[in-house]
Parts: C-alpha cells; sequence; structure tokens
C-alpha cells in the first residue's frame, strides 16, 4: 500500500523496472508491481523518444527510452563530465 505523504515523484527500483519489463506484452498490461494498478504511459518531449510509464497512485515513474537525439547524447556527456569534477 503506498504511502500516503509521498508528494514528489521517484523512479521505480531496479528490481521493479524488471519486473515491469517482463509484463510488458502481457494481456492485461503493465501493472504497478507495487500496488498492481494499471500503469500509465506518458510521451517524453526531452531529446528523446520514448515514453514515461507511471503509476499515479504511488508517484512512480519508468523512462524506457527508444532513441535518444545527438543533443540528448551531449547533455549526457556534459553531466558525467560535471559529476567527476564535482568528485575531485
Amino acid at each position: 500500500m503506498p504511502s500516503k505523504t509521498v508528494h514528489n515523484w521517484r523512479p521505480f527500483t531496479v528490481r521493479d523496472r524488471k519486473q515491469i519489463e517482463a509484463r510488458l506484452n502481457a494481456p492485461d498490461g503493465s501493472r504497478c508491481p507495487r500496488c498492481k494498478e494499471i500503469l500509465e504511459i506518458r510521451p517524453i518531449t526531452r531529446h528523446a523518444a520514448g515514453h514515461d510509464l507511471e503509476c499515479r497512485d504511488c508517484r512512480r515513474y519508468f523512462t524506457r527510452i527508444i532513441q535518444t537525439t545527438p543533443e540528448a547524447m551531449y547533455l549526457f556527456r556534459i553531466q558525467k563530465l560535471a559529476t567527476a569534477i564535482v568528485r575531485v
């Protein structure tokens, strides 16, 4: 049962994502591994072709990227560089 005090959206855990991936082609559709509600599909509009699978009750999401763009790869590399600089 999801907590009613959760306000921020958070990603599903690795274990939950694996369960969702395994059930994607199921006849009843993808369901949330936590609360068993049907996951909603939302398109991604930020530099990638793909979609988010969201559970409104748990306020969790799973981003499935189908194809990245050069801009997305550039941003990814810049983020990795910034992370490495902060660690030093």
